[in-house]
């Protein structure tokens, strides 16, 4: 990845596809690749999903990376300040909370997660955080398998969500 410095990074992916930092002109694109990877695993997208996804675009840590390719999103995932009490409470020291890792179906398997979920990393130990979390489904293999790839380790934590389910706790180093 060639980085220029601490706020500005960009990756190109067979030629075609960059990976970088989004700003808020790319929030709506960045979501329609949240719902329309949503929507192809068979999980509804429902008013109260939609309102939690909207509301990462407004909170002051959230820094959104987005796969760019010839100006149309491809892929994309937000960072924020991790919180105490499963994201209720305080904020917890040097934690970076991941709550959205999304690549457009068609895209999948090229490489683009990875590649995205890097830049995430390395923007995250450049805002100051030295450990990152996210929860995934327990059904979803597939999701824990990539992480894991990714230095990520299942903490034993696992939690139902009243929108997500059944959820598994993961958490690695920066």
């Amino acid at each position: 990845m060639a980085c220029s410095s601490a706020d500005e990074f960009s990756l190109t992916i067979l030629g075609v596809i960059m990976v970088r930092l989004g700003d808020p002109a790319d929030w709506d694109s960045a979501i329609a690749v949240w719902r329309a990877t949503t929507l192809k695993r068979g999980r509804p997208v429902g008013p109260e999903d939609e309102a939690r996804v909207q509301a990462y675009a407004s909170k002051r840590d959230a820094f959104l990376v987005i796969a760019d390719a010839r100006g149309k999103v491809v892929g994309m995932a937000v960072g924020m300040q991790g919180l105490d009490d499963n994201g209720t409470g305080p904020p917890i020291s040097g934690l970076c909370h991941i709550p959205l890792v999304y690549v457009l179906p068609d895209r999948w398997n090229q490489g683009i997660g990875g590649e995205i979920l890097l830049a995430l990393l390395k923007e995250a130990h450049s805002r100051g955080y030295n450990r990152v979390q996210l929860w995934t489904h327990v059904d979803n293999t597939d999701a824990q398998r990539f992480y894991e790839r990714h230095g990520f380790s299942h903490t034993g934590r696992q939690q139902d969500d009243r929108l997500d389910g059944r959820l598994k706790h993961f958490e690695r180093e920066l």
